[in-house]
């Protein structure tokens, strides 16, 4: 996926890459809302054929095929739901959705992550990546309590997922979305047919790309 966004940002010019890209802690991150209304971002509308492209392209990649297919029908609503409220609704356009990357892209390879290192240390400046919640205060407040002893010598942990992840089910084999560099996406991994399962988050499962964690 962070291929997938920095293909779409370095196709876009300097002004609209910048109506794009927003800090991760900006408060637009948690402007979420079920109708149409005002918001800050690139409109699709805005985006040239190619840019089209390689944002649904990064759409696909982060929401798996059927989220793909659910988000862009909802956008296909919008000129029925226009035809439906005779204008007395909010302003339906199929091309008012706005994309927006929050944060920078993470590094694809082991050369660009060593980079960063190298210039943290040239430049003494603390870095982290906050992915996976782990930036989250109360990560930060489990590490003071450890540190603490409060709990005495930790000699065991055991972690456990409470979450129900249901069944995978077996999906036939078919083309990948489009904008998607498979064969970039597979990198070392054996060569195989595309597959829904072995995509965006189910790739996990597999000895092939996550050791089956």
């Amino acid at each position: 996926m962070a291929v997938a966004a920095k293909r779409f940002l370095d196709s876009l010019p300097q002004g609209k890459a910048e109506k794009a890209t927003f800090r991760f802690a900006d408060p637009e991150r948690l402007n979420w809302h079920f109708i149409p209304r005002d918001r800050l971002g690139l409109p699709i509308k805005e985006l040239t054929a190619e840019q089209r492209a390689l944002a649904f392209g990064l759409i696909s990649t982060g929401l798996g095929g059927g989220g793909y297919l659910k988000a862009t029908t909802i956008m296909s609503l919008e000129q029925i739901l226009l035809e439906l409220e005779q204008g007395k609704g909010p302003l339906r356009d199929p091309e008012r959705y706005f994309l927006t990357i929050f944060g920078t892209p993470l590094t694809h390879r082991i050369v660009e992550g060593r980079a960063v290192v190298a210039a943290a240390e040239k430049y003494k400046r603390v870095t982290q990546v906050g992915n996976l919640i782990h930036a989250g205060e109360n990560y930060h407040r489990v590490v003071e309590i450890v540190r603490s002893r409060v709990l005495g010598t930790i000699s065991k942990t055991r972690v456990w997922m409470a979450a129900d992840r249901g069944g995978l089910g077996k999906p036939a084999d078919c083309d990948p979305p489009a904008g998607c560099d498979y064969e970039f996406w597979l990198g070392p991994a054996p060569s195989r047919a595309f597959n829904p399962n072995r995509f965006t988050f189910n790739w996990r499962w597999f000895w092939d790309y996550g050791g089956a964690c």
